[in-house]
């Protein structure tokens, strides 16, 4: 890799390691979604002209995906954290340490650490808001 520029090796070039030319990273869901490949990973090249040099790679392949429902999908990044968009939820993962996850009526924010708010005014609305800690929670005005 060198910067976003990364080379990959083909199926056709017969086991080598590296492919010989450096292609531009260019996702097919723009920046929205970026995620650079990692080493070793299954790419999808794609050729904008018979020139074989003049191309881009496309799109990053799950190489141990299982489920091909498109209404759940999940990125597993090599360290244990996780981002997944099910049909009923979403959600980002470090690990097993946090996790932000967004589901059908409610809002989940779990951490071994401590969560802070913070910014200018904060507001919760809800016909009920619930907070639960297995110790004490705190709330004080400055």
């Amino acid at each position: 890799m060198k910067g976003e520029l990364l080379k990959i090796a083909l199926d056709l070039d017969g086991g080598d390691a590296t492919g010989e030319y450096f292609y531009r990273w260019q996702p097919e869901t723009g920046n929205s979604l970026y995620a650079m490949p990692e080493p070793g990973a299954r790419a999808l090249l794609h050729f904008y002209h018979e020139n074989l040099k003049d191309g881009a790679v496309i799109h990053c392949m799950n190489k141990e995906m299982e489920n091909r429902d498109y209404k759940n999908r999940s990125l597993d990044i090599h360290d244990g954290n996780q981002i997944h968009l099910w049909k009923n939820e979403i959600g980002i993962l470090k690990g097993t340490a946090h996790s932000v996850t967004l589901a059908e009526g409610h809002v989940s924010v779990m951490t071994q650490k401590g969560i802070e708010l913070s910014g200018g005014a904060i507001f919760l609305r809800g016909k009920r808001i619930r907070l639960k800690s297995p110790e004490t929670i705190n709330i004080s005005q400055e």
